[in-house]
């Protein structure tokens, strides 16, 4: 009897709730230093790819939760990227200098990474920070450009969903 109550309870706990509190997910806006870091060095372009991964990743943790996602909701979660490096050049950066090989040429990289949950009377109900740099570059090389930018991304939008259970439901 023990036993099937624990199931039930926490299968309960498993399950996305159904009073969820929609949630606004707007694009992630860039620190005056990654806002200038990006137009000097890595292109505006490499911007919109970041967005991108970070919408996608918070969009798939949150909906585990049992997130929903309305742009006119009350609550909503802003992002801004700290810091960002890319792993291999970005197109801006082999412009700047021919020499780069896209292939050959390979940095250590990663992202900071920071997030605010704000209600509709704009509290801030939590906040949210992770970041992640890699500290070597082998056994396997990055093979893409934002490699290590991606795992930076995706534990930060773990950590996001955990707060959005624990503060916003």
């Amino acid at each position: 009897m023990r036993l099937i109550a624990f199931v039930v309870a926490m299968a309960a706990l498993a399950a996305p709730s159904a009073f969820a509190a929609p949630l606004a997910l707007p694009p992630a806006q860039l620190s005056p230093e990654a806002a200038e870091q990006f137009s000097e060095d890595y292109g505006m372009r490499e911007v919109e790819t970041l967005r991108e991964m970070i919408a996608t990743a918070l969009e798939t943790e949150l909906e585990r939760r049992g997130a929903t996602f309305d742009p006119a909701a009350g609550v909503s979660f802003n992002v801004t990227i700290i810091k960002a490096k890319p792993n291999k050049p970005t197109m801006e950066q082999m412009r700047q200098e021919p020499g780069l090989d896209y292939l050959r040429s390979v940095s250590l990289g990663g992202a900071e990474l920071q997030g605010v949950f704000v209600g509709g009377d704009d509290a801030v109900l939590a906040t949210v920070s992770d970041s992640y740099f890699s500290s070597e570059l082998f056994p396997m090389p990055p093979l893409t450009t934002w490699e290590d930018a991606w795992r930076a991304i995706h534990r930060f939008a773990a950590k996001a969903a955990d707060a959005y259970v624990a503060s916003i439901q």
